[in-house]
């Protein structure tokens, strides 16, 4: 049974569970959702969230770091990106992190294809959250 006035307001009118030990009464920007939390009037992600998404980044843009620049370019190829975005991305020698802001990397990595990859769309989240739909 709830504990707490705002969980037991929720379960006896509204007809709505509350799973104390996952549920907590915060500020907004004390709370981090999904990876996501609120820094003033912005949504931000997480330190950890944002090492997660370089991290899946390396893997799609880098080979081994002693080959050639061809698993960098397979790997564009294989998300649909054009070529010569692919080759020019390739050889360049930024950094990965600054290659995930290229034409190549946004044009491979569709928000469909990232849903393929079983991913979650924070903004569709978000606007069912807000019965936008």
């Amino acid at each position: 049974m709830p504990h707490s006035a705002t969980a037991l307001r929720l379960d006896r009118k509204l007809k709505l569970p509350v799973n104390e030990q996952k549920s907590q009464v915060a500020k907004i920007s004390e709370v981090t959702f999904l990876g996501f939390c609120f820094r003033g009037t912005k949504l931000r992600g997480t330190d950890a969230a944002r090492d997660d998404f370089k991290h899946r980044i390396r893997q799609l843009t880098a080979g081994n770091s002693g080959d050639t620049c061809g698993p960098k370019v397979r790997n564009l190829l294989a998300l649909g990106t054009y070529k010569r975005q692919a080759i020019l991305t390739a050889i360049s020698s930024k950094s990965d992190w600054r290659l995930s802001k290229t034409l190549a990397t946004h044009s491979g990595m569709t928000n469909d294809g990232l849903k393929q990859q079983g991913l979650i769309s924070f903004r569709d989240l978000w606007i069912k959250a807000q019965s936008y739909v």
